[in-house]
């Protein structure tokens, strides 16, 4: 058997499955939102913070989705990082305090998925667009971080 190089080239892939979401509460009645929103507004004036992870990842934002053709600034977009806020009421703590000591205590959960260990800034693109943590797989999601236009 030779080893043969495999020419670059594109490839369509497709996922369908059913994400089976625990009950939970709308969003603008979560008591711990104002962290939330206090993050978001306080994080925007930081320049450091104030960036698309990916983007400050790399030390490369061209792949990011800053500015409008026009010029205008698009704003950033805030991600949960590890643990959705729609998904907190089926969170297994037991798994959570594996790797994030201290977080055992269902009562202060959403605390901390409202929290600064759990967000981070995220451009369109790398949030919601087609190569966003919330629609590419994560492993190509993550593979994006060190592999440009991985994503189109």
């Amino acid at each position: 058997m030779t080893d043969k190089v495999v020419a670059a080239h594109v490839q369509t892939h497709s996922s369908h499955y059913e994400v089976h979401y625990p009950e939970h509460g709308s969003r603008p009645g979560d008591p711990h939102y104002k962290d939330f929103d206090h993050y978001h507004r306080t994080t925007k004036e930081d320049p450091e913070l104030y960036q698309c992870a990916v983007g400050k990842r790399r030390g490369d934002f061209s792949d990011c989705t800053l500015v409008k053709a026009d010029g205008t600034k698009i704003p950033l977009e805030l991600h949960h990082t590890h643990i959705e806020w729609a998904l907190q009421n089926g969170v297994d703590l037991g798994l959570l305090e594996h790797q994030y000591p201290g977080i055992s205590n269902a009562d202060e959960l959403g605390a901390w998925v409202e929290s600064a260990a759990n967000l981070e800034f995220l451009c369109v693109f790398h949030h919601r667009g087609h190569g966003g943590a919330h629609v590419a797989s994560a492993s190509d999601f993550e593979g994006q971080h060190f592999v440009k236009g991985l994503i189109s």
